[in-house]
């Protein structure tokens, strides 16, 4: 039986089939699901490559495109600040080499280039773009969870699990309650969220995206596929964690809390209560999501990398992501070279 393509701008009727192929795939994602990937701004210029065969939704890619010197530039819907990852092209298992074959096809029918990051490792876009440059670009940590949240807690280190446990006597001796956040609150809870991030200047590039921050926590906590957590005192909301659950999966996505010195590890300790919860619910699986930072060793033990696949095709797509490269090589370099200045001006100062 022969695939067609199609490209709109939205999933429309095929929103439920989407989100039942995306449950099907080896790692489910929710930055594949349609509440997400209808949450995000317009001007993002969705576009969404299908595969159908007939009315039946086969598989396709939700991408974002934007055109320099006339050449289709296509990246993850969503891409950018807003970190997805967990990414891939979205196929019925029993027509995957359907939907890549399609999918390669549709690629080579016009000057294109394909910018995907945040792919998972054994994604099946791997395969569907002919000379591809595939890298690491990342990581996710992960552990896996069981009923039990003592078991969970037994396989942190000895410092870990101590310190934590020390902090949570502290932070409730003073008045701290650690809950799931109810959804009726969820609305209120963001404006903490809000706030909490809006004094810390390194967060100001995240909450340029709060509109859309706030329709996917919205659109999720109604499918089901969005908990909040949240620590308070004195009905005053001190800290707030935001993740998924999709599968049996519970995945922290952004955490903002209070900079006070009484409030010092209360971001360790509403992971950990939103760790337990997770166990309680029957959840299998924690991941911190995309990046290595350091405190990630603590909760975890486990890595997978995350990768970005670039394609290009026709003689204008070709020599623009030649040229994107070679300017990217170009800043790599100066910034090795600045790393060096710095460091000698540093010694000769010394």
């Amino acid at each position: 039986m022969s695939a067609q393509v199609l490209q709109t701008t939205d999933l429309g009727r095929h929103a439920a089939r989407w989100d039942a192929l995306v449950t099907a795939s080896p790692l489910p994602s929710p930055f594949l699901r349609s509440w997400w990937l209808g949450s995000l701004d317009p001007k993002r210029e969705p576009r969404f490559v299908l595969v159908l065969d007939g009315e039946r939704l086969l598989g396709g890619l939700a991408l974002q495109c934007r055109r320099v010197l006339g050449v289709e530039v296509l990246t993850v819907l969503g891409g950018g600040r807003l970190c997805p990852d967990h990414l891939d092209l979205v196929a019925d298992p029993a027509r995957e080499d359907d939907v890549v074959a399609a999918l390669r096809s549709w690629f080579q029918g016009s000057a294109r280039v394909l910018d995907l990051d945040g792919l998972r490792e054994d994604a099946l876009a791997l395969d569907a773009f002919e000379g591809a440059v595939v890298t690491t670009t990342d990581i996710t940590r992960c552990e896996p969870l069981s009923s039990d949240p003592a078991e969970y807690h037994a396989a942190r280190s000895t410092s870990f699990t101590r310190k934590g446990r020390k902090a949570r006597r502290r932070l409730e001796c003073a008045g701290v309650e650690f809950r799931r956040t109810p959804p009726g609150e969820v609305e209120s809870a963001f404006d903490a969220f809000e706030e909490l991030h809006a004094v810390r200047d390194d967060r100001l590039p995240l909450l340029r995206h709060r509109d859309e921050i706030r329709r996917f926590v919205l659109a999720g906590v109604t499918a089901g596929e969005v908990r909040v957590h949240e620590a308070i005192r004195d009905d005053q909301r001190v800290a707030i964690l935001i993740g998924f659950v999709t599968g049996d999966r519970w995945m922290t996505y952004q955490l903002a809390r209070s900079l006070d010195h009484e409030m010092r590890d209360v971001g360790t300790v509403l992971r950990l209560s939103a760790v337990d919860d997770a166990c309680l619910t029957g959840l299998t699986e924690l991941d911190l999501l995309r990046g290595d930072e350091p405190y990630k060793r603590s909760f975890t033990t486990v890595s997978r990398r995350l990768l970005r696949v670039r394609a290009a095709h026709g003689l204008g797509g070709r020599a623009l992501l030649t040229a994107a490269r070679c300017v990217e090589a170009a800043r790599h370099s100066l910034g090795i070279v600045r790393q060096q200045w710095l460091a000698r001006t540093r010694r000769s100062r010394g």
